[in-house]
């Protein structure tokens, strides 16, 4: 049997019997006792209108004329169909699908359309596309839809399905055998379906490609679900256990920073387009423009989410083990290039539900670039309301010059060498989130400059010198948190400001990160630069902050001003004198310090004051006269000029008392102590203080 226009037959066979039929007119009722079939060929074709080929045999309904009709009533005792085959291709689909079912044994009884009629018993078995079993063995009722059934699939091909995911995803399947063996039941009820599965299913061998560039996707050796639930209205979902087995995927950025993630979902015009293309002379305008709103709406609905105040059907999962397991990343979207591999994966999930009061227990275990340990482990439940999660993760020793793309793209320098190792503790509760980073870098090194417009502006280098200590170790811990309700909430956004106020701090207060920000002052005594024990102390803990911060350099400003040390410096100066007067009486010079007792004071500043040509007071016969030591010493300070030049030595002898000091009491080289002439600012901070200033590079 053919059709106009059509090269292959629709039907051929060898055999075909039909026993004890009657067709009663005057009650609308064709029963037929039995129907057997042998060796029968049926090659049936769905056009892109969504229409069978072979309805056309039925030519074009007549017009309606009044009421319908009551329907006829059709009752088949018995059907045997042996050695059957069926060849169906599907030009509706995305793209076109040829299916081919050979082996076909089919066995029914019963089957009657009457209202209220015991379901008919059907038992079925076959092959599909040459490697694929199938069998079922059940009851049926067509009218309304009523089955339950028995089935048990295997090694049933899955690029079969290809063409049916087409629009949908770019995706492409390569290989991938279904098995599944189970109950499977449906009743339809009004316009809604029923339906439920319980049984086992598994996928075996399964591999696919991102259609995009033909890069590969996602495979797995099996992926196997023991006594899985499922009902369709109202839906709900329970499973015993679920376990992948090798499981590998690729994800990929692009150059333009896209994850191939999303280059697999079609959006809703390539839907479209998809659909567009099917057009055909077969297909009327109003079944296609049917097709594409059904292909919008379809679109809309999956992209559609709502987070808070959904009632999630129930989901009950015992156990998801992983074994086995490996992720790929590669950027390209950096320069150079970045790839990453996630490796060894194994581990479980267990008790995941959508009851509120259950929490999902994860243990996963890995290593990241074959050789860096990863551990996340902890509880959570994403569909409760407050989405209570306790999640811990732990790395270490991973590599960091795998990331010198990312750190010259961003950081504005490469990464020669540096490993890091860290653990992260998240806590959401009363969806509030608290959060602990405790992040290690070891023997951290920067390499050569790299021109990057994205690159910050903060001085990252500064702030890993003032971080690390003399061990090459840099230890952090960035506790962050927030709240779920805040329309702005981003964990990323949290730990980056959080990191980048660390970094800022560098500018702002780069001796906080030291231990405290006054060790970049030190004061002293107007008019002095001797370093005494006020001094010593604090030049002793910033020796030890910069001994265990070897890469860091000290800048030494020192400060005076002539309204804080003028004073002082003619006191200085003073001394000065009266130092010098007891040398000459002595007999003693040399650079060594020299004690003064008050006698010594007194007798001294006399001869200082006899030797000064100053203005003195006489007596009546016109004499010298006489005075106590303290008008004389008055006298002596009003006599000695302190010029500009006075105090910016002060300043100068401060920073070299402070670099002498480090060298040789703090024992800091001395490459890493230099002197800085002061700028403006540091005159205006001058005027507020007297002493040294630091700054830190």
């Amino acid at each position: 049997l053919g059709l106009a226009g059509r090269k292959s037959e629709l039907l051929k066979l060898e055999s075909f019997a039909v026993t004890d039929a009657e067709i009663l007119p005057d009650v609308r009722q064709i029963r037929i006792g039995s129907v057997e079939t042998q060796s029968m060929a049926l090659s049936v074709m769905r056009l892109s209108s969504g229409k069978f080929d072979f309805m056309t045999l039925a030519g074009k309904p007549s017009p309606s004329s009044g009421k319908a009709p009551a329907p006829w009533t059709f009752r088949l005792e018995r059907l045997a169909a042996a050695g059957t085959s069926l060849r169906f291709e599907d030009r509706a689909a995305d793209e076109p699908a040829v299916m081919n079912f050979d082996g076909l044994e089919l066995r029914l009884t019963d089957l009657s359309t009457a209202k209220g009629a015991k379901p008919a018993s059907l038992t079925t078995r076959g092959r599909f596309n040459k490697d694929g079993h199938f069998a079922a063995k059940g009851t049926f009722v067509p009218e309304p839809l009523r089955t339950d059934l028995e089935v048990d699939l295997q090694n049933i091909g899955l690029p079969a399905v290809q063409p049916y995911i087409a629009h949908r995803a770019q995706l492409g399947i390569k290989s991938g055998k279904l098995s599944v063996r189970g109950q499977v039941a449906f009743r339809q009820q009004r316009n809604k379906l029923f339906g439920s599965l319980n049984g086992n299913i598994a996928v075996q061998d399964f591999s696919s490609i991102n259609r995009h560039d033909d890069s590969e996707f996602v495979r797995w050796r099996e992926f196997a679900v023991q006594q899985v639930r499922v009902e369709l209205e109202p839906f709900a979902l329970a499973i015993d256990e679920a376990v992948f087995d090798g499981l590998n995927t690729r994800l990929i950025l692009d150059e333009r920073g896209r994850l191939n993630l999303r280059e697999i979902q079609r959006s809703p015009q390539q839907a479209l387009e998809t659909v567009g293309a099917l057009e055909s002379a077969e297909a009327t305008p109003d079944a296609v423009a049917e097709v594409e709103v059904d292909a919008v709406a379809e679109a809309e609905v999956e992209g559609e989410v709502e987070v808070d105040g959904r009632v999630w059907p129930p989901v009950n999962v015992g156990r998801v083990s992983l074994k086995d397991s490996n992720i790929a990343f590669s950027d390209r979207f950096v320069h150079p290039n970045y790839n990453a591999f996630l490796g060894n994966l194994s581990g479980e999930l267990t008790g995941l539900s959508s009851a509120q009061t259950s929490l999902a227990k994860l243990d996963l275990r890995g290593r990241i670039g074959r050789t860096a340990p990863l551990t996340i482990k902890g509880e959570f439940n994403p569909f409760r309301q407050d989405r209570h999660l306790n999640i811990e993760a732990e790395v270490k020793d991973f590599e960091l010059t795998g990331l010198s793309g990312y750190s010259g793209r961003y950081i504005g320098y490469g990464i020669s060498r540096g490993k890091l190792s860290a653990t992260l503790n998240y806590q959401i509760e009363d969806r509030k989130l608290t959060a602990k980073n405790r992040v290690f870098l070891d023997q951290l090194v920067f390499g050569d400059a790299v021109d990057s417009p994205e690159a910050t502006h903060l001085p990252v280098r500064l702030a890993v010198s003032l971080l690390k200590n003399a061990r090459g170790e840099i230890d952090i811990n960035l506790p962050v948190g927030g709240t779920l309700d805040d329309p702005q909430f981003s964990v990323f956004g949290l730990v980056f400001r959080a990191l980048g106020g660390l970094i800022a701090k560098a500018v702002t207060a780069p001796f906080a990160l030291l231990g405290r920000e006054e060790l970049a002052f030190v004061d002293f005594d107007p008019g002095s630069a001797q370093i005494g024990a006020a001094q010593e102390e604090k030049l002793r803990e910033l020796a030890k902050a910069l001994e265990d911060r070897p890469s860091l350099k000290l800048d030494i400003t020192g400060l005076s001003s002539a309204e804080r040390d003028a004073d002082g410096v003619r006191r200085n100066k003073l001394r000065n004198m009266i130092v010098a007067e007891k040398r000459k009486a002595t007999g003693k010079g040399g650079r060594d310090s020299v004690e003064l007792s008050d006698e010594e004071v007194a007798r001294y500043l006399g001869a200082v004051y006899s030797e000064a040509k100053i203005k003195k007071p006489r007596n009546f016969i016109g004499l010298t006269k006489n005075l106590p030591v303290g008008e004389m010493e008055t006298l002596l300070l009003a006599s000695i000029d302190v010029g500009e030049e006075d105090i910016n030595a002060l300043a100068l002898r401060r920073e070299t008392a402070v670099q002498r000091w480090l060298f040789e009491q703090g024992k800091i080289a001395l490459e890493r102590l230099f002197l800085r002439a002061p700028s403006g600012d540091d005159r205006k901070e001058g005027r507020k203080g007297s002493g040294a200033r630091f700054s830190l590079r």
